[in-house]
């Protein structure tokens, strides 16, 4: 639920066209970020939970390393989409309309954008089952853990007795 934001805010960018004002468009960056913000330090701490206290600057590092990684991998993959995208628009545009200069290939990055975030919001709305699975698997470890507090503090009483 906390990648939620990113991926709304990725379905409303497809909303934007010519007209979109400059502060819908900023609203709808910062609500991803917010999103961001959000989902980071979670994220962070269930990494680095598991690992013993001699670990952690490792495992910091490579959790570092792998989410920078990542977001070039993420970045480069959606300007190649993007890229794609605008070719496959201008070319059905310019099959369907005659051509008027700039236009057409304005009309082909309007669309290529709205195809790329729809893309993206929907990736990233798939990320939220793991995530969700995840939230559930920890719950029942803290349930698992309080029940297994109660039972040892049980035994500790009768040991006592």
């Amino acid at each position: 639920h906390d990648a939620l934001p990113i991926s709304v805010s990725a379905y409303l960018l497809t909303l934007a066209d010519a007209e979109t004002s400059f502060w819908w468009m900023a609203a709808w960056v910062a609500l991803g970020r917010l999103g961001l913000g959000i989902l980071n330090p979670p994220l962070t701490i269930g990494a680095l939970r598991s690992l013993p206290d001699e670990l952690l600057a490792h495992g910091s590092g490579a959790l570092s390393f792998a989410r920078q990684l990542g977001a070039t991998f993420g970045v480069n993959l959606l300007a190649v989409l993007l890229a794609h995208r605008i070719a496959f628009h201008t070319d059905a545009l310019r099959v369907t309309q005659a051509d008027v200069g700039w236009g057409i290939h304005q009309q082909a990055q309007a669309l290529g954008f709205h195809d790329t975030f729809l893309i993206l919001s929907l990736v990233l709305a798939l990320g939220l089952v793991p995530a969700w699975l995840i939230g559930q698997t920890a719950k029942g470890n803290k349930r698992q853990q309080a029940v297994s507090g109660q039972q040892l503090r049980r035994d500790t009483r009768r040991r006592k007795k």
